[in-house]
């Protein structure tokens, strides 16, 4: 394989291809996804949807904001490369956190989450497109956001869920500002099309198959032989799953790419942030239906609940 050194900091080379290094990102960042299917699978009321909700939508922000700072820098470097690694610490500390975020997983990902933001500020500072207008415009919101997360861990546990509701608030007004007033997405990114949606393919892909991963460790789980009406909704989740992948692949991404290729700068980032903002559901839908993939393959009292979140899965994404 023919390989390319790192071009200049200042140069401005588009990046085309998703690199080995990002994949392997997105591989540490599912976790959260599996940690969230967990959690809601089983809830205490709908306390645990609002918080698992929470969890996803600032996590989800923190993401995105790696897939378009590595649609603008080239990650060859070593330097860069350590610091994709100490985002990737800091996602995994956050998925680790999950089940207990609002207990006593707090500070734990409280802590994730600022690695994740100082790295990705790092990163930021070094992409091509007025890099300096860029860390000025994210950085504050990404830092103030984890600080808050941290903060809200030395505060009465019943603090903690509004405190994150006003950080995710404050997050999807920040996405929606970004998509809607010219004048601060003018000043933000570039966007290579091709590295964009790819990226967000592969996620969307992962999840997918981290919905079978959900379906086959339910199904075997016990070490029993399995009967055939369990083999038969196991190849019914595959199914579903196989269908909503047909719905996004066949054409959509493609398409997707093309018209944001033949979009002017301003509109291709706006198309960008609804692009971000919109495969949050489509996501959150796939975690649903992997709980509903669990929760099928469990005790027949479980099966009332895996209906709704099939249902509701399908419908969200």
């Amino acid at each position: 394989m023919r390989r390319f050194a790192a071009p200049p900091d200042t140069e401005a080379t588009p990046v085309t291809r998703v690199s080995t290094l990002e994949i392997f990102f997105d591989l540490v960042f599912v976790f959260t996804l599996t940690q969230l299917t967990a959690l809601i699978a089983h809830p205490h009321g709908v306390g645990t949807f609002i918080e698992a909700g929470l969890i996803f939508m600032i996590t989800w922000w923190m993401y995105d904001g790696y897939v378009w700072m590595t649609s603008n820098l080239r990650i060859e470097r070593t330097q860069y490369r350590l610091l994709m690694l100490g985002g990737m610490i800091g996602f995994f500390q956050m998925a680790l956190s999950v089940p207990t975020a609002f207990t006593t997983g707090t500070k734990g990902f409280g802590v994730g989450l600022l690695m994740a933001a100082v790295a990705h500020m790092m990163l930021l500072s070094r992409t091509y497109q007025v890099p300096g207008r860029s860390v000025t415009y994210l950085a504050p919101t990404n830092l103030s956001i984890a600080l808050l997360v941290l903060a809200s861990g030395f505060l009465p546990e019943a603090w903690r869920v509004p405190i994150w509701a006003v950080a995710a608030a404050v997050l999807l007004i920040r996405l929606i500002t970004f998509i809607v007033f010219p004048t601060q997405r003018e000043v933000v990114y570039s966007l290579s099309p091709t590295h964009f949606i790819e990226r967000h393919g592969l996620i969307l892909m992962i999840a997918l198959g981290e919905s079978i991963v959900a379906v086959g460790t339910s199904a075997s789980g016990d070490g029993q032989m399995l009967s055939w009406e369990a083999r038969f909704l196991a190849s019914f989740a595959l199914m579903l799953a196989a269908s909503l992948w047909w719905t996004y692949f066949s054409r959509d991404d493609t398409r997707a790419e093309h018209v944001l290729m033949e979009l002017p700068h301003n509109l291709r980032i706006s198309k960008g942030g609804v692009v971000a903002l919109t495969h949050l559901g489509m996501i959150a839908g796939i975690v649903t239906l992997a709980a509903g993939f669990k929760n099928a393959l469990g005790s027949t009292d479980e099966r009332l609940l895996a209906a709704s979140f099939l249902a509701s899965g399908v419908s969200l994404y």
